[in-house]
């Protein structure tokens, strides 16, 4: 297989904060993020809801990544969350209250564009590349 690297969004990637990364379906969002950028946490969303931690293989409940994910903010990891549409709506919420977390880095993955427009709205937290 031969991988043919889009610079843009690498480098877009690469800038400190948070960011949104959308796009239609089957795009290599998922690839990009998983083979180009550097971070310490990676979670998937399923369909049912369940959060599945790519590196550990563990699979979450909804309510367990809530209390997870301020924690993990808090300590400056490099979070990335594929699929994160598929979270209730509640989690824009928990997004909002910790998006003042300095130095913190969160990278959200959709194909859904009305969300990233609708999180994009707030006022130049997250950086977007789609």
């Amino acid at each position: 297989m031969r991988i043919i690297p889009r610079r843009i969004e690498r480098a877009l990637l690469r800038y400190p904060g948070w960011k949104i990364l959308y796009g239609r379906r089957k795009t290599g969002k998922t690839f990009l993020v998983e083979h180009f950028l550097d971070y310490d946490e990676f979670f998937f969303v399923n369909k049912d809801g369940t959060v599945h931690d790519r590196l550990s293989n563990d699979k979450m409940t909804y309510q367990e990544f809530m209390r997870l994910f301020p924690r993990l903010v808090k300590e400056k990891r490099r979070i990335v969350i594929d699929e994160f549409h598929r979270l209730p709506e509640g989690f824009l919420d928990l997004l909002h209250a910790y998006s003042t977390e300095q130095d913190s880095q969160v990278v959200l993955v959709t194909s859904t564009m009305w969300l990233a427009q609708r999180l994009l709205s707030m006022r130049g937290k997250f950086r977007s590349s789609g």
